[in-house]
């Protein structure tokens, strides 16, 4: 063999490793701007992510970024999924019980 091969692309033609656009984490209750930016510094940018996060890693992610973490932090992922459904109707409503 001469050693001129081709080689195999990484990813396979047309498909794309690009991150989903952030979400806008502020829209729910109990994250502000700062929690947000705390949230993405940790890996979390958008509703999926949050919605599949156990509340522990984001007590530590919180913490890792110099917060205390909100008393609401452990109804983020039921609000995501809200969020993530587009169900604002019922993220209102769950929020408002």
């Amino acid at each position: 063999m001469s050693g001129r091969g081709r080689c195999r692309p990484a990813t396979p033609p047309g498909a794309t490793s690009r991150a989903p656009p952030p979400d806008d984490l502020t829209q729910l209750t109990g994250i502000g701007p700062r929690i947000s930016s705390i949230l993405a510094d940790g890996g979390v940018t958008t509703y999926d992510e949050l919605e599949h996060s156990d509340p522990s890693e984001l007590r530590k992610i919180i913490a890792a970024g110099g917060a205390l973490p909100p008393s609401s932090l452990d109804s983020w992922p039921t609000q995501a999924s809200y969020a993530t459904r587009g169900d604002w109707q019922g993220l209102a409503s769950y929020n408002n019980r």
